[in-house]
């Protein structure tokens, strides 16, 4: 559909999109058939914008320092050991019903997060998006991560400069509360 004259994105100077669902769930992954039927990237923000004629795009990808899943479907390394990866994880808003199940937990894979943002990236014109990583407040002093196949060990620190070093990111917004107001943003590069 186009842009209609009178839309409501014309009154603003700034205006936000939110993705939907996470990369990892776009229609087009190839995790499918266990995929959101819509693409959940920049496409269709990057085409509306396009229609309005706007041309400067920031692009900000947020991930939690741990996979999450809620469903079917794949979820490499998945801890099944019936423990939470890290204790303090409290999620509220996925709660255990008989059509999802409960709520999966994996360490974050580097690769598959790099490979995630780079391929959205094809979609717009960002050459450095930023990154946002939540639940930051969740992890122990141990964490882990994937890389090249390899779960890797390593402290909280090390983990966020991995996270950050995955792409260009131009900034670096790190959530360390429950409450988004107590959050800390770092430029990185």
């Amino acid at each position: 559909t186009k842009v209609r004259p009178h839309s409501v994105l014309l009154d603003y100077e700034t205006v936000i999109f939110e993705g939907n669902q996470g990369l990892l769930l776009d229609e087009n992954h190839y995790f499918f058939p266990h995929v959101t039927r819509a693409c959940t990237g920049t496409k269709n923000a990057v085409e509306i914008l396009k229609e309005l004629g706007v041309q400067d795009l920031e692009t900000f990808y947020c991930t939690r320092p741990y996979l999450t899943r809620h469903g079917a479907g794949p979820l490499p390394h998945e801890n099944t050991s019936g423990n939470l990866l890290y204790p303090r994880i409290v999620d509220k808003t996925n709660i255990p019903n008989d059509f999802q199940g409960s709520i999966r937990f994996a360490p974050i894979n580097l690769d598959l997060l790099q490979e995630s943002i780079l391929t959205d990236l094809t979609h717009s014109k960002t050459n450095t998006p930023s990154i946002s990583i939540s639940c930051v407040d969740q992890l122990d002093d141990v964490c882990w991560y994937i890389r090249r196949g390899e779960t890797i060990t390593c402290s909280k620190s090390e983990l966020i400069g991995k996270i950050k070093d995955v792409c260009s990111f131009k900034n670096t917004m790190i959530h360390t509360s429950p409450d988004v107001t107590y959050s800390r943003i770092l430029e990185t590069r």
